[in-house]
C-alpha cells in the first residue's frame, strides 16, 4: 500500500530538489482577485509613474527647487525685457542723477489723502509747503 502522508513521501524526494507547493496556485479562492495591485484604480496606480531621484531629495525639496527654478526663469525674462529694446540691443542706462530727479518729481506729484481735521484750502497749502 502507498501512503500519501508527508512523512512517507519525504524519502522519495531526490536530494537537493526544492519543491514550491505554491508554484501551481495563483492564490485566492478564484471568486475575487486577491492581488491588491490589480484592484487599484488609475489614481492609485500613479504612484508607479513617479520619478525616483538618485540624489535622494524628498518630494518637498524637489518642489522647492522647481519653484526656485521657475522664479529664476521669470526674473531673467523680466530683466531681459527691461534691459533690451525691441531690436534686441542693450538700452542706454540713465545716470543716477536723472533717476533721482525722476523719483523726486513722481513723489512730489502725489496727492495726499484728505483728512477730516484739515479743510480743503489748508490741505492744498500743506502740500505746497512740503515741496
Amino acid at each position: 500500500r502507498i501512503s500519501a502522508h508527508p512523512s512517507t513521501m519525504a524519502g522519495s524526494k531526490a536530494p537537493g530538489e526544492d519543491e514550491n507547493p505554491f508554484a501551481s496556485s495563483d492564490g485566492g479562492s478564484d471568486l475575487v482577485n486577491t492581488r491588491i495591485a490589480d484592484r487599484e484604480n488609475d489614481y492609485q496606480k500613479r504612484r508607479f509613474d513617479r520619478a525616483i531621484r538618485e540624489d535622494g531629495m524628498s518630494f518637498k525639496d524637489t518642489m522647492i527647487h522647481a519653484n526656485l527654478d521657475r522664479e529664476r526663469h521669470e526674473l531673467i525674462t523680466e530683466a531681459r525685457k527691461d534691459l533690451l529694446d525691441e531690436d534686441g540691443n542693450m538700452k542706454e542706462i540713465e545716470s543716477s542723477n536723472d533717476v533721482k530727479k525722476e523719483t523726486e518729481t513722481e513723489t512730489s506729484g502725489k496727492r495726499r489723502k484728505r483728512r477730516w481735521d484739515i479743510s480743503s484750502g489748508a490741505a492744498a497749502e500743506a502740500t505746497t509747503n512740503l515741496e
